[in-house]
């Protein structure tokens, strides 16, 4: 995409991963139009994770940053292979579009985890102790294992992809004949007659999802396939979908799990139904000290936003000028 329609921009992302820089230096690739950056200083940087910048053209802001995850992922595949380590692309951090002179244009992203710790109770705790006592069939038991794990996800495929093998422990395995792709008669040896082995029925993932109201069936079931076997593309529609469909799936299941347990005390609330984490957009006009940079170094930390939103005279703030409730046509 390079027409005179398009822009540079740099995006950059948090990565949370135990890789570290020998000794203290970036390094750069080139990924398809794209260059990636990564183990870049920054005041968002810590012992967990580094700052990962991908500078790319697009016509706009939105376009860029999504079209940003590709070669980043595909750069995180091969690296974490190599050096055998972690690479997770957790949040946004910031994107600049490329110009010159004092006063830039960036979106700064912020981050405020938000915990909600839950108390045991005495009813809750009776209740584990009746369904500890007759133990659930072993679909149950491995949807609870499954969905545990859910829980415990820290990105939004990972919760989905656990969430999804409850529903597939759920609803169960069906033995059915092997089917010829072409012409969808039962394949058949004529010593040991017809093949069948057991599978989970798209048609009864169907048929549960409804029951349980979740919408979208038809799109959660495009996912299905390639998800469980590993073809699923990295694309930013299948991670729209996911994330619409993530709590109406948890809900099914919860719902699912509450009628075979047979428990009325479980605790009315869903990780996957917030409040969850707070994810801040704010859109900042600044004047920058390297009016000669592309993409200057001194473009403001959401830290900084924060600080001039709690000072008295704005006006009089040293780097921001205004922070626009919507950006130009950048």
């Amino acid at each position: 995409m390079h027409s005179k329609n398009t822009h540079e921009y740099q995006v950059e992302f948090y990565i949370r991963s135990n890789l570290k820089s020998h000794p203290g230096r970036s390094f750069t690739f080139a990924i398809n139009d794209a260059q990636v950056t990564i183990l870049s200083e920054s005041p968002d940087a810590d012992d967990d994770g580094f700052v990962a910048q991908v500078v790319l053209r697009d016509s706009s802001i939105l376009q860029a940053e999504q079209a940003a995850h590709e070669p980043l992922t595909k750069l995180l595949d091969v690296l974490c292979y190599e050096m055998r380590v972690s690479g997770l692309i957790t949040r946004s951090i910031r994107t600049q579009i490329e110009g010159s002179g004092e006063v830039r244009h960036c979106a700064i992203y912020g981050y405020e985890r938000r915990s909600r710790p839950l108390f045991l109770m005495e009813a809750q705790a009776d209740e584990v102790r009746r369904v500890l006592a007759a133990p659930p069939s072993k679909s149950v038991q491995r949807a609870l294992y499954w969905f545990r794990w859910s829980y415990c996800a820290r990105s939004l495929p990972e919760a989905f992809f656990f969430v999804w093998m409850t529903v597939e422990r759920l609803v169960g395995e069906k033995n059915g004949p092997s089917i010829c792709p072409k012409c969808k008669k039962p394949l058949k040896c004529e010593e040991h007659g017809e093949n069948s082995f057991a599978s989970v029925s798209r048609d009864r993932i169907r048929e549960f999802l409804e029951r349980h109201k979740v919408r979208n069936v038809k799109k959660l079931l495009d996912l299905r396939n390639p998800l469980v076997h590993g073809s699923l593309a990295h694309s930013f529609a299948h991670r729209a979908v996911m994330r619409a469909g993530l709590p109406n799936l948890a809900k099914a299941v919860e719902e699912e799990l509450r009628e075979q347990l047979g428990v009325t005390h479980a605790l009315d609330v869903s990780p996957f139904s917030g409040p969850g984490d707070n994810h801040i957009l704010v859109h900042c006009e600044y004047r920058t000290s390297f009016p000669d940079q592309r993409f200057p170094a001194d473009c403001p930390s959401f830290a900084e936003i924060a600080q001039y939103t709690e000072t008295f005279n704005q006006k009089e703030h040293s780097k921001i000028i205004n922070l626009p409730p919507w950006p130009p046509a950048w």
